[in-house]
């Protein structure tokens, strides 16, 4: 005899595209594109196919685009590495909200020079089923990166991340 499982475990692979806005004491703000490929696993309490408490973590890889050139200042590229986790509630109508947390490795572009921040990131969410065991995620989050490099970080993006889920027979 098998046991049910309380929840849904599914495995994410998403992408985020955000504009960043970013700023050094001395020089004016700047945005910079960013763009991120993500891998993760997750839960869902299984009361409803889109609702429910949700729980997911993972890695991601991304860059963030040099600025444009302002007044002889450009904000450098960089290239990063992600350790991320998510939490949220989606309702059953498919909209929800979620917090995500994210340490990430960064380096410059053409540089071994390598730092570490973290972010944090909020943002309402819409889900809808593509299939029995699959679902479309998509966000837009508001998000603050705590930075040494720069007085501030923070940006708007959209998120979309297809979500296959693996559920007891």
């Amino acid at each position: 005899m098998v046991a049910e499982l309380p929840a849904d475990v599914s495995v994410i692979v998403g992408t985020r595209h955000a504009a960043l806005m970013v700023q050094h004491t001395q020089f004016a703000a700047a945005v910079q594109p960013l763009s991120e490929l993500q891998l993760g696993i997750g839960t869902r309490t299984a009361s409803h196919p889109v609702a429910g408490f949700r729980a997911e973590a993972g890695i991601g890889v991304g860059h963030i685009g040099a600025s444009r050139l302002h007044r002889g200042y450009r904000y450098r590229g960089l290239v990063t590495r992600s350790l991320w986790i998510a939490s949220g509630w989606a309702f059953e109508n498919g909209l929800g909200l979620m917090a995500t947390g994210r340490a990430s490795l960064a380096a410059y572009e053409m540089t071994s020079l390598l730092f570490s921040f973290v972010e944090v990131e909020l943002g309402p969410c819409i889900t809808s089923r593509l299939g029995r065991h699959a679902k479309l995620e998509w966000s837009v989050p508001f998000f603050y990166q705590s930075r040494h490099d720069v007085r501030r970080a923070m940006g708007i993006g959209l998120r979309g991340a297809i979500a296959l889920e693996f559920t007891p027979p």
